[in-house]
């Protein structure tokens, strides 16, 4: 299922027809899907060994940390948050893209 996704993702990033603002929500439910495919495994991991030892072992607080700022991220990327104030300077702060950004950098 990851290959899929992970595949998924790369055809709808390298192909010229998909880059355009038309398919902006399609990338990014593309890239939420892979991330949260994860959430399958985890979850068994924690039914088999417990919420405990996987918190040791994975760090599930900062999986669930990164997993937070990964999507708010697109979030904004996909609805354009940014974009009333992107005419204003200084742009790179306060465009959608950068604050994006700065949310998958956190994670």
């Amino acid at each position: 299922m990851v290959s899929i996704l992970a595949g998924g993702c790369i055809f709808a990033t390298l192909t010229p027809s998909f880059q355009g603002p038309k398919f902006r929500v399609f990338r990014t439910i593309m890239y939420s899907s892979l991330g949260l495919s994860f959430v399958i495994p985890i979850t068994d991991s924690i039914i088999v060994y417990g919420w405990e030892t996987q918190l040791k072992r994975m760090s599930l607080d900062w999986m669930l940390a990164m997993a937070t700022f990964n999507l708010t991220g697109a979030a904004a990327y996909a609805l354009r948050v940014c974009k009333p104030c992107e005419k204003s300077p200084p742009i790179v702060y306060c465009s959608a893209r950068s604050k994006s950004s700065l949310t998958l950098i956190a994670g």
